[in-house]
């Protein structure tokens, strides 16, 4: 056995030595990005390092992203404060009725109003370089991005909370996907109210459920009702294949995966 485990890069302490983890329990444990029930095990394992971490437990995390060969396989991550830069006009968007039809159809105003609404803000960001040979399989080239947010299932708040932060509420259960972001605005524009929760909790590969939406959208019949008396407002070519191609399928030659059916 070495004296130092292994890894080109060390997050959160830096490199272990095995003779200094003598006399204590170590908890070493594998886990790759695609793993689901690596993921699962992520709040249990937390939860045993924060009770037993102050008793002198040690946890150690090793990972090797598939397909990754000697000098690639370091990743840089950064967690903090950047300025926004997804440019939308906020007010013209969510408030189509009272939109003028020059502002909504004329590109030129595109970001007419993006200074006065989110340009001068401050997101929290999670920024990861990875190398390529990293997230390729083989030939395939393509790749797809998209992150959730969960919550745990049972929520039950305290009458009398003692002090300290958060200790109104004990939370409990298994992990629940409330929320996905792949493509912007696809809950807000696309998803039908009636589906929203049903897509915010699944996953792109179950997509084809929510085929009507994307081939005949309620969006440009709605701007057709509010922009009475200007032909032209909102497409008419319906279903809409262009855009199958571009949320399920992928388009080819650009970014559709050779496996895509």
């Amino acid at each position: 056995m070495p004296s130092t485990l292994g890894g080109n890069s060390w997050i959160g302490s830096g490199p272990i030595k095995y003779s200094d983890q003598k006399g204590k329990v170590v908890l070493v444990e594998y886990w790759t990005f695609g793993c689901i029930n690596c993921k699962r095990a992520i709040p249990y394992v937390q939860s045993w390092h924060k009770k037993y971490g102050k008793d002198g437990m040690v946890l150690i995390g090793i990972h090797t992203a598939p397909g990754c060969t000697g000098g690639t396989n370091q990743a840089k991550v950064f967690v903090g404060q950047r300025q926004e830069g997804f440019a939308v006009n906020l007010g013209t968007i969510f408030d189509l009725v009272n939109a003028p039809f020059n502002v909504i159809s004329n590109r030129t105003f595109a970001n007419a109003a993006a200074a006065n609404s989110i340009q001068d803000k401050n997101v929290t960001s999670i920024a990861i370089e990875i190398h390529k040979d990293c997230l390729t399989p083989g030939a395939e080239n393509v790749v797809g991005g998209w992150t959730t947010a969960s919550v745990r299932q049972v929520q039950i708040g305290d009458g009398i909370p003692a002090q300290g932060h958060q200790t109104a509420e004990k939370t409990g259960g298994a992990w629940v996907q409330v929320s996905r972001l792949g493509m912007p605005l696809v809950n807000e524009v696309v998803i039908g109210l009636k589906d929203k929760d049903r897509f915010n909790a699944s996953k792109p590969s179950g997509d084809g459920q929510f085929l009507n939406y994307v081939s005949n959208p309620t969006l440009p019949q709605l701007i057709s009702l509010v922009q009475t008396g200007n032909a032209g407002a909102a497409p008419t070519n319906f279903p809409r294949t262009d855009l199958l191609n571009v949320f399920l399928a992928g388009v080819q030659g650009v970014n559709r995966p050779a496996n895509v059916v």
